[in-house]
């Protein structure tokens, strides 16, 4: 996050998040429309997130998606031998 997004978050906070996506921008519009501060506190909320969230699901949805995969293999075995 460098000054010119700040102080762009500072003026106009809708568009100081317009590359983060149509989700972000709606919610930083309605929290301007209720309130300038609330706008600003939301824009630099979503400018300051570094994506390691992101990251964080997609390692559990990978090693989620793994383990089914394991127990939906599993579950085909066990029917191909009992009931067979």
């Amino acid at each position: 996050m460098n000054i010119t997004r700040v102080i762009l978050c500072v003026i106009f906070p809708p568009l100081a998040v317009i590359d983060k996506g149509c989700g972000s921008i709606l919610i930083v519009g309605i929290l301007t429309i209720a309130g300038w501060v609330p706008g600003i506190i939301g824009a630099l909320f979503i400018l300051n997130r570094d994506g390691s969230i992101n990251r964080k699901f997609e390692n559990s949805f990978i090693m989620g998606f793994l383990i089914a995969t394991i127990i939906a293999i599993f579950i085909i075995i066990v029917s191909f031998v009992f009931f067979r």
